[in-house]
């Protein structure tokens, strides 16, 4: 009898375990890791104002760092902010507990207007000194420049410059400064120039496919990682990107919806944690964000993040890609 209850017993506990985000694989991943590899690993994710009503403030616990998206020069390269953006990071602000807050500055469309700032001594020596007022007044940690290539080309000399100066007016006011680049040749290089003056720089490892239509499957990741390393980026001073999103392949014929967020997609498909792919969209499930955590974890880069925050399922669910970084690392839910 004895054997019998003990028999039982084993298969209630090898059934609860098979519950949960990822299941056995979030669970490998965690056995895989060192006991001390979540301690200093940051967690962080982009917050995008056009989206912020449909942000789970549960999520807060599971967060080191949040950057807001974003702000950008104005047509005659000012600093410039809405009303709605002192609003949206006066609440925030607000509901922080040890969480760190950046402002994005640019980031694709929103960096149309970088060029006209940085061009001249004059604005960027304006903008910045405005940009640090700012800064100081809504209680923001960092600045994370997001110049990317709209809607022409980023110079690199411009670039460079505007690091620079951004890091020495920022870092004499406390305020850290980060720079978000891509996985190209031309972004690697950029880092290699710019890496001095940054305390991280975030790599956008998402939106790329391989040639079925992967977006960012582990092999492209890895790859794109040994190329920054390759190129002599510390992994100290890298925060590596995940998507929670779902994207299909560019198609000028298609007209459907370029991208769809990892919620609607378990809210329409209930996946396996193991799938990645729905339809015609390539994502990274619960299964291959867990597997990415582990990798960044235990080769000693800097952290993870992810775009976007508030595409994701809030954290009580097991679904949830936040909740799964959250477990892999096997951390306590810090308030």
């Amino acid at each position: 009898m004895r054997k019998i209850i003990t028999y039982f017993f084993v298969i209630f506990i090898l059934n609860l375990s098979s519950v949960g985000a990822n299941a056995s694989g979030v669970r490998r991943a965690i056995d895989s890791l060192p006991s001390n590899a979540g301690s200093s690993f940051i967690v962080a994710g982009y917050l995008a104002k056009y989206s912020f009503a449909n942000f789970h403030f549960s999520a807060l616990p599971f967060l080191d760092r949040i950057y807001y998206f974003s702000v950008s020069p104005s047509d005659s390269g000012d600093f410039v902010y809405t009303q709605n953006d002192s609003t949206l990071l006066s609440s925030l602000v607000s509901k922080l507990t040890r969480q760190q807050l950046y402002l994005v500055v640019g980031g694709w469309t929103e960096s149309k207007n970088i060029p006209t700032m940085a061009v001249s001594q004059s604005k960027r020596a304006e903008y910045i000194k405005s940009l640090v007022k700012f800064c100081k007044r809504m209680h923001i940690t960092g600045v994370d420049l997001d110049w990317e290539d709209y809607p022409a080309v980023v110079d690199d000399n411009q670039f460079v410059v505007l690091a620079q100066e951004l890091s020495t007016s920022l870092h004499k006011n406390n305020i850290a400064f980060t720079v978000a680049l891509g996985v190209s040749a031309k972004k690697i290089r950029l880092a290699t120039q710019i890496e001095k003056y940054v305390d991280e720089i975030n790599i956008m490892s998402y939106g790329k496919f391989d040639a079925t239509g992967n977006q960012a499957p582990m092999n492209l990741f890895e790859t794109w990682l040994n190329d920054y390393e390759k190129a002599g980026i510390k992994k100290e001073k890298l925060i590596v990107g995940v998507p929670f999103y779902g994207k299909r392949l560019p198609n000028p014929e298609d007209h459907s919806r370029p991208s769809i967020s990892y919620a609607e997609i378990v809210a329409n498909t209930h996946p396996d944690f193991k799938i990645n792919n729905y339809g015609k969209y390539g994502y990274n499930g619960a299964s291959l964000i867990s597997a990415k955590t582990t990798y960044l974890a235990t080769k000693g880069y800097k952290g993870i993040m992810s775009w976007e925050l508030s595409q994701d399922l809030p954290v009580d669910s097991d679904s949830s890609l936040l909740k799964t970084i959250h477990k892999t690392l096997n951390r306590k839910t810090r308030s």
